[in-house]
C-alpha cells in the first residue's frame, strides 16, 4: 500500500512539474511582427518682442548731470524662446530743429545715429529684464543749449 501511494505521489509531482514547464514555455513565446507609422510635429512661430524701459523714472538730463543707466524690459509674446542678437536705440527730441538728438549721448558717445546694443541671448516666453542695458546723458558742449530745456527725449527700440 505504501508503494502505491509513493507512485501516485511521484506521478503527481512529475505532472505538476510538466505543467509548470509547459506554462513557462508559453510565457516566453512571442510573435515577430512588422509595421509602419507616421507622425508630425509643429515648429513654433516667432512673435513680437515688446520693449519698454525705465526712462520715465530717470532724473532730468542736463549739463553736469551724470549719465544714467537705462534698464530694458523685453516681453517675448511667443510660446517659445526667441534669440535676440542686438537691440537698436534711436533717440529723438520733441524739437529736433532747435535741440537735435546730437545734444545727448549714449554710452559716453555723442548721438549721431541709431546705436546698436549687443544682447546675444535667448528670451524665454514672458518678460526678461536687461538691467543697465545702456546709459544716457546730456552732451555738454559748453555752449548755449537752452533750446533743450524741458524737451522730451524720445527713445525707440528695434530688434534687427
Amino acid at each position: 500500500m505504501k508503494k502505491k501511494f509513493l507512485n501516485k505521489k511521484v506521478i503527481g509531482i512529475g505532472l505538476a512539474a510538466g505543467l509548470l514547464l509547459g506554462a513557462g514555455g508559453v510565457a516566453f513565446a512571442y510573435f515577430l511582427g512588422s509595421g509602419s507609422g507616421t507622425g508630425q510635429a509643429t515648429t513654433a512661430n516667432s512673435a513680437p518682442i515688446n520693449i519698454t524701459d525705465n526712462s520715465g523714472s530717470l532724473a532730468a538730463l542736463g549739463p553736469g548731470v551724470s549719465a544714467q543707466n537705462v534698464t530694458l524690459y523685453l516681453d517675448n509674446t511667443a510660446s517659445a524662446s526667441q534669440y535676440v542678437t542686438s537691440v537698436t536705440v534711436t533717440l529723438t527730441t520733441s524739437n529736433e530743429g532747435a535741440c537735435p538728438a546730437s545734444n545727448y549721448e549714449i554710452n559716453g558717445t555723442q548721438y549721431g545715429s541709431p546705436v546698436t546694443l549687443p544682447y546675444g541671448g535667448e528670451i524665454a516666453p514672458g518678460s526678461t529684464t536687461w538691467s543697465n542695458a545702456y546709459n544716457i546723458a546730456f552732451y555738454d558742449v559748453n555752449s548755449n543749449q537752452s533750446a533743450c530745456e524741458g524737451l522730451q527725449v524720445g527713445l525707440s527700440y528695434t530688434i534687427p
